[in-house]
């Protein structure tokens, strides 16, 4: 399975990543437990360029997303740990606003 069919198994049964990737502002490798958020383009980065859009428990930063490029992760693992997207999605919320579809109830 590449990388692209974990995440989008992990957005449908709504289940955790462990995700290896380059950092570029740390400029080194990490390991970080996040939930997938969606696959492609991002809003906030000029090029049309398909991301993994997760969120990442682990973050320091006030943001907790991060998107990343393929060329950036060199590992995904699909945990066994289940999230739920009311309690992580909280900015003004469009429903159909995904790329990837899925069944989310009220946050699809």
């Amino acid at each position: 399975m590449n990388f692209r069919d974990i995440v989008q198994l992990a957005i449908n049964e709504k289940r955790k990543l462990r995700v290896t990737f380059f950092s570029k502002e740390d400029n080194t490798q990490l390991v970080r437990i996040c939930a997938p958020f969606d696959i492609g383009p991002s809003r906030k980065f000029r090029d049309k360029t398909e991301r993994y859009h997760l969120w990442d428990y682990d973050s320091d930063e006030q943001s907790h997303t991060l998107p990343l490029l393929d060329a950036q992760v060199s590992n995904i693992e699909l945990l066994e740990e289940h999230f739920e997207p009311q309690s992580l999605i909280t900015w003004n919320f469009k429903p159909n606003n995904w790329f990837y579809p899925r069944n989310w109830g009220n946050y699809s």
